[in-house]
């Protein structure tokens, strides 16, 4: 089949193509338009992972109350805790998936719509040379590809970034010297 990906050069070369910062800035810009929704993304993340922190703290701090008071431990308290910790992950993640879900959404139209503008623009010649049902189906997916990483990546990163922190904050709080090991 003369059309299909592996045999059209596309003018790229997986071999030489190198990461271009410029291009990822560009692409950050369509994300940027959203900053409510970012700002929102970053406090979920930061709640997730602060709550996801503090599992560990709260089962030391379990151990270290059953230790000191016995069967008069506050295992109310402990119990209470633990309950309206899981009530702020399973709120902040399902708030942080909807709200990624839209961005992801928006972000694709924009890029979608850009590149569809600029596709416009295009002379005929350039439609002769390439397929115009492989550039729409390679532009949809290249939309998607883009979309997913600008949405989840972002929130990846600031939920795994908080998480190191607050997990090497934790570790140096129960024992500096025991962290300082691990790290």
């Amino acid at each position: 089949m003369p059309f299909d990906d592996n045999e059209f050069d596309d003018g790229t070369s997986d071999d030489t193509t190198k990461v271009q910062l410029d291009l990822w800035k560009r692409l950050f810009g369509y994300a940027l338009a959203y900053k409510r929704e970012l700002a929102f993304l970053i406090v979920a993340a930061i709640a997730t992972a602060g709550v996801e922190v503090s599992y560990s703290l709260f089962a030391k701090w379990v151990v270290d109350d059953v230790q000191a008071n016995g069967m008069n431990a506050s295992f109310g308290l402990w119990a209470g805790l633990y309950l309206l910790c899981n009530l702020v992950v399973a709120v902040s993640i399902g708030g942080f998936e909807w709200i990624a879900g839209r961005v992801s959404c928006y972000v694709s139209h924009d890029i979608r719509f850009d590149a569809f503008v600029n596709l416009q623009k295009l002379s005929f010649s350039y439609f002769d040379r390439r397929p115009v049902g492989w550039l729409m189906a390679r532009l949809t997916a290249d939309c998607d590809r883009l979309t997913g990483i600008l949405s989840w990546g972002f929130v990846d990163m600031i939920w795994g970034f908080t998480i190191m922190v607050g997990l090497t904050g934790a570790m140096l709080v129960m024992d500096w010297r025991l962290a300082l090991l691990v790290m």
